[in-house]
Formats: structure tokens, C-alpha cells, sequence
């Protein structure tokens, strides 16, 4: 892989940056697709089969919420870190996910509320928080 791309390419490969550029995602996929066929294709790999979680999720009042909590349940998701999201004022459907956590108590692990479109507000250490509350198990934080 090295050799198939530039050393920028795999600098943001390393550190798991999206590049900007969509010529540059598709030659990165042309490559981790080539590896995949010179070693024998997908079936030399397992499955992940463990539990699946989502540390910061968002819901708000535009969203059906009990669909979405369908939704989440379909696709095998184990637990859910979920903030009430607010557009207008902050505390705006703190009720209904409150209501939504006491319906889903076996998936949902209340996070603090957010403004919508706000970034770089939420440590991650609270993911490491919520990984623990949910399966008991200790992160090292980075």
C-alpha cells in the first residue's frame, strides 16, 4: 500500500482524515480493494460479531423518535449515547428524550444536552464514559 500512494495520502490514511479530494478517496479504495483480491478476497476475514454501540447520537423534535429507536434496534445496535438536541433554545426536547430513555431504558445511556450544529463541545472522554456505563468496560483514554 506504501508504494501506491503518495506519502501525503498515507499520512491522512494513518490518522483516519477523510481527503478532500474524491479522486484521492478512490484511488485509496482501488487499493484497499486490490490488497483485498491479492490475499485471497473477504472470506480470509471474520465478521465482527460483537456488540455495536453509538456514543453520541443526536435526536430532536424533527425526527420521529420511537421510529428511530425501531431503526436503531434493527440494525443490531446494543446501546445508544444519546443528547437532546436543541435548534432554538437549549433544554428544548430534553422532556421528550427523557420520556424516549424511560421507554428504551435497555439501549439508551442519557448524554448532556447540545446545541444543534455545535462542534468540538463534546470531550472524548465522554465516549470513553459512556463505553464504560454501557459494558462495565475500563478505556485508557488516548
Amino acid at each position: 500500500m506504501e508504494g501506491q500512494l503518495s506519502p501525503e495520502t498515507m499520512k491522512l490514511v494513518r490518522t483516519g482524515q477523510r481527503p478532500e479530494d474524491r479522486a484521492v478517496r478512490k484511488q485509496i479504495k482501488n487499493v484497499y480493494e486490490g490488497c483485498l483480491a491479492s490475499s485471497g478476497g473477504e472470506k480470509t476475514f471474520a465478521a465482527y460479531d460483537g456488540p455495536l454501540f453509538d456514543a453520541m447520537s443526536q435526536i430532536d423534535d424533527t425526527v420521529n423518535m420511537d421510529k428511530a429507536m425501531e431503526a436503531v434496534r434493527a440494525v443490531g445496535m446494543s446501546k445508544l449515547g444519546l443528547f437532546a438536541r436543541s435548534r432554538k433554545e437549549l433544554h428544548q426536547n430534553e422532556r421528550a428524550v427523557l420520556a424516549l430513555a424511560q421507554k428504551n431504558s435497555d439501549l439508551i445511556v442519557l448524554d448532556a444536552p447540545k446545541y444543534f450544529q455545535l462542534f468540538g463541545d463534546v470531550a472524548e472522554k465522554i465516549a470513553y464514559r459512556n463505553v464504560e456505563k454501557m459494558y462495565g468496560v475500563s478505556l485508557a483514554e488516548k
